[in-house]
């Protein structure tokens, strides 16, 4: 995720916690929610990660102490399309 994310002056960091897949976006500006949420949707389906079901992710600005935004979505259900 970091690959694809890193030209774009932005970093992901992940973490699995209480059931959950947590992903921080941070970038200088806000990152853009629609895209990246649907980019880390594509990504972890790519993957086929079986274990992770309820995925959380959040969007902040460096030096923000908190996201700007957040949304959860769950992999095992089809996105609309």
């Amino acid at each position: 995720m970091n690959r694809h994310l890193h030209p774009k002056a932005m970093t992901a960091k992940v973490a699995f916690k209480d059931g959950y897949l947590e992903v921080m976006l941070e970038s200088a500006e806000v990152p853009n929610q629609q895209i990246l949420v649907a980019f880390v949707r594509k990504g972890l389906r790519a993957l086929g990660a079986a274990s992770v079901e309820i995925v959380k992710v959040y969007g902040q600005q460096t030096d923000s102490e908190f996201p700007a935004w957040s949304q959860e979505f769950d992999l095992a259900i089809a996105e609309a399309e």
